[in-house]
């Protein structure tokens, strides 16, 4: 499409001081709310796609959630509140299934003895 003047969408800094001054404000409103409303939607996909991290590393871990394993060396154990920063911003998480609740897997023997069984420990204890 040869026909098409490529500058003819672009706003140079004479034009754009030509125009009304309310006008000026209201696209420096626009842009401002195109830009929060970028970051909002950037820091919610990241939400989302850590949530799942998070998920996926405790399934392995664990195995799938409601399914029954008698040999499993995990458990889940709930989960809790924490914070992440993203987006440049401190963002608290919310216990309870929340929108990034951190899981709390444990060793499937700790929690047997806990209940009064006496199975062996499979796990090894951590190192870190």
């Amino acid at each position: 499409m040869g026909n098409v003047d490529e500058t003819a969408d672009a706003i140079g800094t004479t034009k754009f001081d030509a125009l009304p001054e309310r006008v000026q404000e209201a696209l420096g409103e626009l842009a401002g709310a195109a830009k929060e409303g970028l970051l909002a939607l950037s820091v919610g996909v990241g939400l989302g796609v850590l949530s799942e991290l998070m998920a996926e590393e405790v399934d392995v871990v664990v195995g799938p959630k409601g399914r029954h394993d008698a040999d499993r060396v995990a458990v889940r154990h709930g989960s809790e509140a924490g914070q992440v920063t993203l987006g440049g911003q401190l963002r608290r998480v919310l216990a309870g299934g929340g929108p990034l609740a951190r899981h709390r897997p444990r060793a499937a023997d700790v929690m047997r003895r806990a209940h009064g069984a006496t199975s062996p420990s499979t796990l090894q204890p951590n190192q870190s």
